[in-house]
């Protein structure tokens, strides 16, 4: 039976709890990249008029994103679900094909 690098694993673990520590510190960038964007088109006395369909246009922007990021969330859930139904199916193949190297002994 084939083993498992746990040295990648844990490689790989490692990588990804860097990514969750400086999710703060990108949440922190995203906000100031935003204040700045804020602050460049409402830099003019004139331009708070347009604040309503600045608004308007962001709130839409945001929509979109939230379905295009609720769809790639529900295709990833569906992906996963289809990977452990693939791993149970084979984990049942290998306990048969065990089963039927013991008989065979």
């Amino acid at each position: 039976m084939a083993s498992v690098d746990m040295a990648s694993l844990n490689g790989t673990d490692d990588a990804l709890q860097r990514k969750i520590i400086d999710l703060p510190q990108e949440a922190i960038n995203a906000k100031e990249e935003a204040l700045a964007e804020v602050a460049k088109l409402l830099s003019l006395p004139e331009n708070l008029e347009s604040i309503a369909s600045l608004r308007a246009e962001y709130a839409q922007k945001k929509q979109a994103n939230d379905a295009q990021l609720s769809t790639s969330v529900n295709t990833q859930v569906e992906e996963g679900r289809v990977a452990l139904s693939l791993l149970a199916a084979s984990q049942s193949t290998l306990e048969q094909l065990r089963s039927n190297f013991e008989t065979i002994d």
